[in-house]
């Protein structure tokens, strides 16, 4: 009795939490990273924590993160060379993405509508936090803009 009542709450938080999420205004998109990890390594870094900060970032400026296929995706982009012995030279991008429409022939495609990148030069002990510096100011810029396309009409 105890594991039908169990089983029938969680089904039923499953589906009250996948009909909020269906019914939830505030904009969401996908948040993807193309970053090689032999350089995230050699940087001192992990994945899981840049991609945890991200999403932060993103949630503290009304983005939300939700890995449907229908949202439009926010990608990542690290790049990193050794120069000389302690300097790391890296270009860093942040492009937007979404679903649009060909006029030649009606079919669907990705396209990038939004984008800002920066070369980085910095000594490899620094370079993180200066990514992290960057970075910030390019979820500033994309959040300003995303709520000016995407606006909530309560």
């Amino acid at each position: 009795m105890l594991r039908t009542f169990c089983f029938f709450l969680l089904f039923s938080c499953s589906s009250l939490i996948a009909s909020e999420e269906a019914h939830d205004p505030r904009p969401k998109i996908r948040f993807k990273m193309e970053v090689a990890e032999n350089e995230l390594a050699s940087l001192d870094l992990k994945r899981e924590n840049i991609y945890s900060s991200m999403v932060t970032k993103l949630v503290q400026n009304q983005i939300f993160v939700h890995e449907s296929e229908k949202n439009p995706m926010l990608v990542l982009r690290l790049k990193t060379i050794e120069v000389s012995g302690d300097q790391t030279v890296g270009f860093v991008q942040l492009a937007f993405f979404e679903e649009a429409e060909l006029k030649r022939n009606k079919s669907t495609i990705w396209a990038m509508t939004w984008s800002q990148g920066t070369l980085l030069t910095a000594a490899k002990r620094d370079f993180a936090a200066q990514a992290s510096k960057t970075l910030d100011l390019m979820i500033a810029s994309f959040a300003t803009e995303f709520h000016k396309a995407f606006v909530i009409i309560e």
